[in-house]
């Protein structure tokens, strides 16, 4: 029930018209597939169905909340520090964590990583998709390490935390550049 890419992007822009500093935030929900394949195809939809219902509640009231594809979600949130930002993602990883439950003889565990950005939106800075596009290459960077972190559950993007994920420019990473390609068609 989350907008898609494009309508996700119509409305943050819309939420984030005034000049400054934004913040996104890319939520990969861990184990999906594993779900799936464990449980079924409509176990996978009914935690995803869950997740976003948690991610909607906790975000703040002028966040935008969109679905990019399987289990990853995205969330605008306009004019708002790292800090605050980095606190509304413990909440939702702690919500997240929340639809955990005991499913026949096992246990469904439910968890997320998130990854946080700046969506720094400036006057002659090559425009909105591109603002953006820059934004969720890096949150989705930080999502993977703090991914490949113990215990880590929200990472801050920093170029630190790009350099860590493969040693170089951020924007070099493969990955990362089918992804920034892919965002500002």
């Amino acid at each position: 029930a989350l907008p898609i890419r494009v309508e996700f992007e119509r409305q943050a822009e819309l939420a984030c018209a005034v000049v400054g500093v934004h913040q996104l935030l890319f939520i990969d929900v861990a184990r999906l597939q594993e779900i799936n394949e464990q449980y079924g195809l409509h176990v996978g939809d009914e935690i995803l169905q869950r997740v976003a219902d948690t991610v909607r509640r906790r975000a703040p009231r002028n966040a935008v909340c969109g679905r990019l594809d399987g289990g990853r979600l995205i969330v605008c949130l306009p004019l708002m520090t790292p800090e605050a930002a980095e606190t509304v993602a413990l909440g939702l990883v702690e919500g997240i964590a929340k639809l955990s439950h005991q499913r026949g003889e096992g246990r469904l565990e439910v968890s997320a990583r998130i990854g946080l950005a700046n969506l720094a939106t400036r006057e002659g800075d090559g425009g909105w998709h591109d603002a953006l596009a820059r934004a969720l290459a890096f949150a989705e960077s930080a999502s993977r390490q703090a991914k490949q972190s113990s215990g880590a559950s929200v990472q801050r993007w920093t170029e630190g935390t790009a350099a860590s994920l493969r040693g170089g420019n951020a924007l070099e990473h493969p990955l990362l550049a089918v992804l920034m390609r892919a965002l500002t068609k």
